[in-house]
């Protein structure tokens, strides 16, 4: 009975520490969202339908009016919907958000200001997830 208890009190023991760790299945232990989802996308060498490519340059119109005003990242209005993070002291940007559609992603970078007191939107990177030749003359309306 002593080895059994012994036993039980070892094993017991030794599974506190490991619970004491909340590691939830949504986030796995980090406090936002991946930058970086990767997804089946379709056969790039198939051209889109006229409705997917209204979608999708309905989608890019949206991300870049996002990215349109100068603003400071404080006051832009994509943060509650984009992953945004800080830089590290190796990036000339502050803060780098990037918001995910079905068909495209949309990176807005934020660099310091002039008197460095706040970081302004500056430039805007969207990757469009297709080859579509017809798209380029879309875009280009």
């Amino acid at each position: 009975m002593i080895k059994t208890a012994s036993l039980l009190a070892a094993f017991f023991g030794l599974t506190a520490p490991a619970a004491a760790v909340d590691m939830r299945l949504n986030s796995a232990g980090a406090p936002y969202a991946p930058l970086d989802v990767s997804r089946k996308s379709q056969d790039p060498s198939v051209p889109l339908s006229v409705s997917q490519r209204s979608e999708l340059l309905s989608e890019f119109k949206g991300l870049v009016h996002m990215g349109l005003n100068k603003v400071s990242y404080e006051r832009w209005g994509g943060k509650e919907m984009a992953d945004c993070e800080k830089s590290s002291s190796q990036e000339a940007w502050s803060y780098r958000c990037e918001i995910i559609t079905g068909q495209g992603n949309g990176f807005y970078y934020f660099y310091p200001s002039e008197n460095r007191q706040s970081a302004t939107l500056q430039a805007l990177d969207i990757r469009v997830h297709a080859s579509d030749q017809q798209l380029l003359d879309d875009f280009r309306r």
